[in-house]
């Protein structure tokens, strides 16, 4: 079943077998996901970003209701978002270093993501062309870069034999029928950004911020590309490996929906985009350097970063979901009825 999120289903397997079966121990897997997820939010942040624009990644990473709903439910996207910003802060490494070991640690994180939730096979493909792309810039066709492309399709081999039968079985079940048919930006962007306003039926509002953002980013990357942009430089710049986490999860949905005839990712399913999408706008932030307007970096990053905790302190709740608000109150109905039956 669709709703079979491997990883989040043997975890729960295994802390009802240690902990008892309740509704807390089922939650458990993902709560404890969350926990990595800021650690390593924290050590991206504070490694790869000056310190005020660190604090401010830091705080927008978390700062969206949508995504903490799926930290305190049993279902795999927590799991597989924190797997996967564990996998982003290795790959960071992995530019940063060129070590074999950190290209390695992220592709197999990015792996267990897949399993946990196989939308995030977008995010995996990503990588594993950035990893090669950029080790074959910086260092050439040597030695190493045979030993890190065969160690790197072992691990696609391993991911294959294991997500091939579930997948198989969900396309012979058309379990693949959660999606969008409309475009990119009407199902995934509009979706994803509604839901995490937690106000998933109030299109126009939603359609007035998305653009608002999406004027926000091109006007930061002019602001970051144009000024030095140099095509020599292009491949050594970090910003341009980043841009690619964002650009080929995007454009591999797309393939998708036009080669697969599979459907656009919608809210919660295109949910892992959006650490990638604020890890982008913030290494852009990190990057704007002017002297005559050195406020600007942290008056951008401000800005955004209020908005976010804005909407998460207007929505933030500990009783229900956007997703299944209508869920919000089942035990105490099924209580209140079984006291009076």
């Amino acid at each position: 079943d669709a709703n079979n999120h491997i990883t989040n289903t043997l975890l729960i397997k295994l802390f009802q077998y240690l902990f008892g079966d309740t509704t807390f121990v089922a939650r458990l897997p993902n709560i404890i996901a969350f926990a990595f997820y800021l650690l390593f939010s924290y050590k991206i942040a504070t490694r790869f970003f000056k310190p005020l624009i660190g604090i401010l990644l830091f705080l927008a990473l978390f700062c969206n209701p949508f995504l903490l709903d799926f930290f305190g439910l049993a279902r795999g996207y927590g799991i597989a978002i924190s797997l996967m910003i564990i996998s982003i802060y290795y790959l960071l490494n992995f530019i940063k270093t060129q070590e074999l070991k950190q290209g390695y640690i992220s592709l197999i994180l990015a792996s267990f993501a897949v399993i946990s939730n196989f939308p995030l096979i977008n995010y995996w493909v990503a990588l594993f062309f950035i990893i090669h792309f950029n080790y074959i810039y910086s260092n050439g066709l040597n030695r190493k870069f045979f030993k890190l492309i065969v160690t790197n399709t072992l691990i696609l081999c391993a991911l294959f034999l294991i997500i091939y039968e579930p997948i198989r079985k969900l396309i012979a079940q058309n379990s693949f029928y959660y999606g969008g048919d409309t475009s990119f930006y009407s199902d995934t962007l509009h979706t994803l950004t509604s839901f995490s306003l937690y106000e998933p039926y109030d299109f126009e509002t939603t359609r007035i911020i998305l653009n608002s953002l999406l004027v926000f980013f091109v006007l930061m990357a002019a602001f970051t590309w144009f000024r030095n942009f140099r095509i020599a430089n292009l491949f050594k710049d970090i910003k341009f490996y980043i841009s690619l986490l964002l650009i080929i999860p995007i454009l591999s949905n797309i393939t998708q929906f036009y080669l697969l005839d599979t459907l656009y990712l919608i809210d919660r399913t295109a949910l892992f985009y959006y650490p990638i999408v604020i890890i982008v706008i913030f290494i852009y932030i990190n990057d704007i350097e002017y002297k005559k307007v050195t406020f600007l970096p942290l008056a951008y990053g401000t800005i955004l970063c209020t908005a976010l905790i804005i909407n998460l302190v207007n929505n933030l709740n500990l009783y229900k979901t956007v997703t299944w608000d209508h869920d919000s109150r089942t035990t105490e109905i099924l209580s209140h009825i079984n006291d009076i039956g």
